[in-house]
This record gives structure tokens, C-alpha cells and sequence, in this order.
């Protein structure tokens, strides 16, 4: 982000942190998000380059009940739809199957984990995420844990958690509609008033990897990944008054890579704003909306 920024290309960024009105900050309850965004600001903008009063930074976060950057009890319909999808999909059963058969010390070491640890989730994805810590750490992974294995253990957790946000809209739909209504509201208002000192330059939000995925099948792009850690989403929002049509553009960047969500994207890899508003209204929800979704029983 800063060599991309706030280098001599684009100039973005300010060198220097001096107005609170140039960052937007958002985190979730989950502390981890606060450590996040804080040690990507320390790269950012370190103290020297910031404005004293911005050494601590203004975390914005939602209260309890009504967060929206990661899928949660307060909507009974969500968990439903999840459950559904997973039901409806006819290779789960079999995709497990395969796994157990040809990863037979793997399979047993998930089975086991129930007995020891209270899940609320599977514990196949209980497993991969104690993988992916030990690697991240550089620490010894479980008998087993061969990388084709560990290509099929992530296959099979993406297939039981993630695949159901492609294949339900209403689902991809409560959970990131919000999101990505707060999102345009903000490219949009940028789009009106660029030059205003109200509008931030930079919004950044810290979430989670139940975040980062649903949100990629909403757009169309996911690429049944178990997003990693650090994992960057870039929506970007760009003016050109030399193209034949001047205008605004939105691209989308996942990891560093360039992403084409289903729009008439220029070379770059750039939708129009009004088509790239189009792709995604059908995805955009209001509070009362979501409200009212999150309670329907059918």
C-alpha cells in the first residue's frame, strides 16, 4: 500500500499522517482486528510520519448486535441458508469420502478433535486453521499433514464453508449486503466530492477471512481459497479525464492480483463506477432490508 500510493506515481497518500479526515478505520470486536490494522498503520505511517494526536488512532467498530463484517447468531436466516446450501450440494458427502479414504491419518486426527475441544465449527476447518498456525509459525505440522494433503483438507473445509456463499445469493447476499452498501456509499461520495477534506482518501477495514470470501462470491470472484492470512481485498476508485469517456472506474485487486468481476473491464482491469455499481446492487442491503431478511422464517 504505501509503495503503491504514496510513491512518486500516484502521490495518493499523504508522505505524512496529519489530518484524522484522510484515514477511515474499521475493526470488528474481535481484538485481533485492532492488532491487525494497527501493525499495518505502524508500516503505513509510522510515529515519525504522524501527527501526535494520531499515535493512537480512532478504531471505528460496531455495537454488540449489529455487527455486519462477519457472519453472526443475530440472524437466525443466514444460519439457515448456510445449512441449506451445504445440504443441497450432492459431492459434499462424497468430497469427505475421498478425503477420509486418501488421507486416513489426517481424517482420524480431525476425527478425534470433538472429544478435546468444544467447536462451534467443523473439525475439519478446526484442524486446517491449527495447520495453517503452525505453519505460519514455522513449527511442526501433525503426522499426515503432507501438502497434497493439506490441498485436499483445504478443499474439502472451502467446499463445507465457503462454496454455500456461491451457490445461495440471499445468503452471499445477508452476509456482505451490508458491507458492500456502506462500500459504494463510500466510493460514491468520494466519486461527488473528491477534493473535499471530508471525504477520506483511504477507508480500511480490518475483518476476517468470513468476511474476505463470502464477500469474493458476491462479486463474483472468489477462487475457492481458503483466503490466508493478511489476505488484502483493494477496491479502488480511479478518475481519467484523457480516456474518449472520461469518467470514474473501479478495480478490484485480491492479494496484489488483479481481479475481472463480471463487467466490461478496460486493459487495466477497470469496470466502469456505473457498471460496477450495477454488479453489485443486486447484493446491496439496507438495515431495515437486512432486518427484515434476517427474521423470515421461508
Amino acid at each position: 500500500i504505501n509503495a503503491e500510493y504514496m510513491g512518486r506515481r500516484t502521490g495518493f497518500l499523504p508522505q505524512r499522517w496529519l489530518e484524522s479526515g484522510d484515514l477511515y478505520i474499521r475493526v470488528t470486536d474481535k481484538v485481533r482486528t485492532h492488532y491487525s490494522v494497527l501493525s499495518l498503520l505502524s508500516g503505513l505511517y509510522p510515529f515519525a510520519e504522524r501527527n501526535p494526536v494520531l499515535r493512537s488512532p480512532e478504531l471505528h467498530t460496531m455495537p454488540k448486535g449489529k455487527e455486519f463484517l462477519y457472519p453472526t447468531d443475530e440472524c437466525p436466516r443466514q444460519g439457515r441458508l448456510w445449512r441449506a446450501a451445504q445440504q443441497a450440494d450432492s459431492q459434499l458427502a462424497v468430497a469427505q469420502e475421498e478425503f477420509n479414504r486418501d488421507h486416513p491419518v489426517l481424517a482420524k486426527l480431525a476425527q478425534d478433535i470433538p472429544s478435546t475441544v468444544d467447536l462451534k465449527y467443523s473439525p475439519q476447518q478446526a484442524l486446517h486453521d491449527t495447520c495453517c498456525v503452525l505453519q505460519a509459525h514455522g513449527m511442526p505440522l501433525p503426522e499426515g499433514a503432507s501438502p497434497e494433503a493439506l490441498a485436499a483438507l483445504e478443499r474439502l473445509v472451502v467446499r463445507q464453508w465457503y462454496l454455500p456463499f456461491n451457490a445461495s445469493q440471499e445468503l452471499a447476499k445477508l452476509t456482505s449486503g451490508l458491507l458492500l452498501k456502506e462500500l459504494i456509499e463510500r466510493i460514491e461520495e468520494r466519486a461527488i466530492g473528491a477534493e473535499s477534506r471530508k471525504v477520506p482518501r483511504l477507508a480500511l477495514y480490518s475483518t476476517h477471512d468470513s468476511t474476505v470470501a463470502p464477500l469474493l462470491c458476491a462479486l463474483g470472484v472468489f477462487d475457492a481459497r481458503w483466503p490466508p492470512y493478511a489476505s488484502t481485498v483493494l477496491i479502488e476508485l480511479f478518475h481519467s479525464a484523457d480516456d474518449p469517456k472520461p469518467g470514474w472506474f473501479v478495480r478490484i485487486l485480491y492479494n496484489g492480483r488483479v481481479l475481472q468481476p463480471r463487467c466490461n473491464a478496460n486493459e487495466f482491469g477497470m469496470c466502469s463506477l456505473d457498471e460496477f455499481t450495477t454488479l453489485v446492487r443486486p447484493y446491496v442491503l439496507t438495515p431495515m432490508e437486512y432486518r427484515k431478511q434476517c427474521a423470515a422464517v421461508q
